[in-house]
């Protein structure tokens, strides 16, 4: 984690696929990106919270 939070490479910055990202960049930072597509994984609800 610390090394992805001080990567300074600029193209982070422009992602228009972020699941597509994590997919390419899973060999980069493993752990980090089997948390994201964990969580792009989850469907959106329109269900209210009580």
């Amino acid at each position: 984690m610390d090394e992805f939070q001080q990567s300074s490479d600029r193209s982070l910055c422009f992602v228009e696929d972020p699941i597509q990202f994590w997919i390419e960049n899973k060999f980069r930072w493993p752990h980090v990106s089997r948390i994201a597509l964990e969580i792009y994984g989850i469907p959106p609800s329109e269900a209210d919270n009580e």
